[in-house]
């Protein structure tokens, strides 16, 4: 049975899926081979039977698969997708405080915790903005009295639970979020949920403790615990440049908020560690921002080593935002997507997601062997595909022949990389991101013409997307 119950949707899904990724574009037109194909794009998004939530837990199914036995990095963030105050597509919401419209997502992406492999997408909410009233004072008042389940942030939980729900079978999940997930209520749910966490802190919180009113003053009384370097790659933000870093870190209990109604019902303390980590001036460049990290954390931490793990852990964050800019104008530019309502506008935004995941997956394989299974990044059909051309590329030479098991990622990313134009030496400069498009666009003309042949009977029955 097919995801959509409906084969001629399952066919249009993956080819879509593929066309994305290979032409790293959500216009229709560049993602078909012609006219025919265009239109056909269009009715797919268009269709009532396909939905965002659909889309998203048949990668997070995908995902699940990959995740058992393994400690879990879970990933979050909001990014803000605007179309303009003008927007041609009806439908949109309110964004930006009336600049513009559009929507907001919020996905969760999984990583190994050990190896850093993208696991792929544990779960994501696509949501409109909550309009309060617009005197500032009247809208602080509503939200304090609100309850986390009745706020926008509720979405931290909710998609974590989601994803939880999913990854039964990981080892361990840790949630990994920036300042806007420094939220009081979030962090007594996920320790009830069991669930490990490694949040930026945004707010210098009251304490419970005896010797110390607030977490800074907590932090402040420690003495320097450790120091290391690391090297900083560019940003439009900052220099790339070693950073030298020093480390401290303490365990508190943080004291429950006394504004606001939403939040009486909690225990009055949550016990977490904090870790300080701020760059040495002699390292900062120029009058750039110098780092400055405090990370919440339930973690453990007895040692430099265990800070320096944790560390880690929010330094891999990294990959939502590489997601985010390849879903926008670094990528995809899923703004500029030439639909007319908002309904395929974020069916579009979900494809786009999974794409800008596979896509990664990909330059990940590529840079060194993966230990996930092929399905983390294929649907059945194009795997089959996949298997089918392989021989094709190889040579007569062991140099020449794929080295990966044919069950694996890596295995997928080296006939992709060979589709591309890469020569398939080893010893030779890997394929780039550009090579491992142009491959993605060949083995998309493959799955069509497997198409246009009408040789759907060798992937009946259970090779369809579940």
């Amino acid at each position: 049975m097919g995801l959509f119950l409906d084969k001629r949707l399952d066919v249009r899904y993956v080819g879509l899926l593929v066309a994305m990724s290979s032409r790293q574009s959500v216009i229709l037109r560049q993602c078909a081979k012609n006219r025919s194909e265009e239109v056909a794009f269009g009715r797919f998004v268009n269709n009532p039977s396909v939905t965002p939530s659909l889309m998203i837990q048949s990668a997070c199914e995908r995902t699940a698969a990959q995740s058992k036995g393994r400690d879990v990095l879970m990933i979050c963030d909001t990014s803000t997708v605007g179309f303009g105050i003008n927007s041609k597509a009806k439908g949109l919401s309110e964004i930006g405080d009336g600049r513009g419209q559009g929507f907001f997502l919020h996905p969760v992406i999984s990583m190994d915790a050990h190896t850093h492999h993208c696991l792929g997408l544990a779960s994501a909410q696509l949501y409109d903005r909550k309009q309060y009233a617009v005197d500032k004072a009247q809208r602080r008042r509503d939200r304090n009295r609100e309850k986390l389940e009745e706020k926008e942030s509720y979405r931290w939980y909710e998609e974590i639970e989601k994803a939880v729900s999913y990854n039964q079978g990981a080892k361990s999940q840790t949630v990994v979020a920036d300042r806007e997930a420094d939220i009081y209520e979030l962090l007594v749910l996920l320790t009830a949920l069991g669930v490990d966490f490694v949040i930026r802190s945004s707010q210098n919180r009251k304490l419970k403790e005896v010797d110390h009113n607030k977490l800074q003053q907590a932090l402040d009384a420690q003495p320097l615990q450790g120091q290391y370097s690391i090297a900083l790659p560019a940003t439009d933000k900052r220099t790339a440049h070693t950073a030298e870093l020093e480390v401290k870190w303490v365990t508190i209990d943080l004291a429950r908020p006394r504004s606001g109604t939403g939040t009486k019902h909690l225990v009055d303390r949550q016990k977490v560690t904090v870790i300080e980590v701020r760059e040495k001036p002699a390292s900062v460049v120029g009058k750039e921002k110098p780092i400055y990290w405090r990370l919440l954390t339930s973690h453990s931490i007895q040692s430099m080593d265990d800070a320096l793990r944790i560390i880690g852990y929010y330094v891999q964050r990294w990959v939502i935002e590489q997601v985010f800019r390849t879903l926008k104008k670094k990528g995809m530019d899923v703004q500029s997507a030439q639909v007319s309502n908002a309904a395929a506008l974020k069916n579009l935004t979900v494809l786009a997601l999974i794409s800008s995941i596979r896509v990664m997956q990909l330059v990940q394989a590529r840079d060194e062997p993966q230990d996930l299974g092929i399905e983390a990044g294929f649907e059945p059909k194009v795997i089959k595909v996949i298997e089918r051309i392989n021989p094709q590329l190889e040579g007569n030479t062991e140099k020449l022949k794929n080295p990966y098991p044919p069950n694996s990622l890596s295995f997928a990313a080296w006939v992709v990389a060979r589709l591309g134009g890469w020569s398939g030496y080893a010893s030779q400069r890997p394929a780039g991101p550009i090579t491992m498009w142009n491959g993605l666009r060949r083995l998309n003309e493959f799955v069509q013409a497997m198409d246009m042949l009408n040789l759907h009977s060798e992937f009946e029955g259970d090779v369809y997307i579940r």
